[in-house]
């Protein structure tokens, strides 16, 4: 087996429909080399679902689309997502999902202290009733005083690992500056650097196609 690379990639985008956020990350499982950490927003605000959700759980008048990943639902508009894509050979992809779940927040407590925030980890084992991410916080997940800040859903296939989060930008804070904490939060913590990109033609057509095909289809969205 070759080394894992200490170089990874960032790929920072203008805001996107929701359908297509959504199409954009699951269009990068499968085909990175090494892994990718794509920042980015909804460009409307939108409610993203979990994979297992219900969509009834929800309010009804509110635009909603489902995640390929699990987790509770997250109003998307003034938060700062985050996509870390692992390929299927790296060491992350084969910690259990508690392990790898805490190292990545590992490196987003690093981002926000930098900003001057003393966030901590979620470490209570009580699980809250809800369908809210926000308001159910599990093991792990940052809070900053009594709130949740950042919050994550995963999903594993055989072409490696997909990490979605969604942070809360405290009003001082910028999406800019977010953005940069969290890669220098991501720099410190897994010792690597970053190479930016922009969004690669053959991920763009996969993208546009799952969009179209399963993000924006009255069956995907509305499967339980």
């Amino acid at each position: 087996m070759f080394p894992e690379p200490h170089t990874w990639s960032l790929v920072i985008n203008d805001p996107f429909d929701g359908e297509f956020n959504m199409a954009l990350d699951e269009a990068y499982l499968g085909f990175v080399p090494r892994p990718l950490l794509r920042i980015y927003r909804f460009a409307e605000p939108m409610l993203s679902i979990g994979y297992f959700q219900k969509w009834k759980e929800i309010i009804q008048d509110e635009p909603f689309v489902r995640r390929y990943t699990g987790g509770g639902a997250v109003y998307h508009g003034k938060d700062c997502i985050y996509a870390l894509v692992i390929p299927k050979d790296h060491h992350l992809v084969h910690l259990s999902a508690q392990e790898s779940y805490y190292s990545i927040h590992k490196a987003l407590d690093s981002g926000m202290r930098r900003l001057g925030f003393k966030t901590e980890f979620y470490e209570d084992e009580k699980k809250y009733d809800g369908s809210f991410c926000f308001l159910k916080p599990v093991k792990y997940d940052l809070m900053w005083g009594s709130k949740k800040i950042a919050g994550a859903a995963q999903r594993r296939n055989r072409q490696g690992l997909l990490h979605q989060g969604s942070i809360v930008i405290p009003e001082e804070i910028s999406f800019e500056d977010i953005a940069v904490a969290i890669v220098e939060g991501f720099e410190e913590t897994f010792k690597v650097d970053f190479h930016k990109e922009d969004i690669d033609p053959s991920v763009w057509t996969r993208a546009i196609e799952l969009e179209e095909r399963k993000y924006k289809s009255i069956e995907w969205n509305y499967m339980r």
